[in-house]
């Protein structure tokens, strides 16, 4: 495989700024919600779990959406810390659910 090609298959998985991904194919593929949270995190427990429910959430409505369009989701990449768009972080919560492997799908989760 060239150079390119595997800079093509990198790029391919970032949800960046369109700037960077100029003339890099990619995929139709669902893209979830990052939990975004309120803070301090202390007074705001209650709301910063939910917040990761409906995001989790979303990945399975996205699941089951792409399968039923007959394309199907192979697989989820989750990028732990985000920080292009600011400083965006998941609770500990949220990594083991969102990795934890469905029998329903067949859905292989790497973070």
């Amino acid at each position: 495989m060239s150079r390119e090609r595997k800079k093509e298959g990198c790029l391919a998985t970032t949800h960046s700024k369109p700037i960077h991904k100029m003339d890099i194919p990619s995929q139709d593929w669902p893209i979830a919600r990052f939990p975004l949270y309120k803070y301090p995190l202390e007074e705001h427990i209650r709301e910063n779990q939910e917040e990761d429910r409906r995001c989790l959430e979303q990945v399975e409505e996205l699941i089951h959406k792409y399968n039923s369009l007959g394309k199907p989701v192979a697989g989820i990449v989750v990028e732990p810390i985000q920080s292009e768009g600011g400083d965006n972080q998941a609770s500990p919560q949220f990594f083991p659910a969102a990795a934890a492997d469905r029998q329903e799908g067949g859905v292989s989760r790497r973070l």
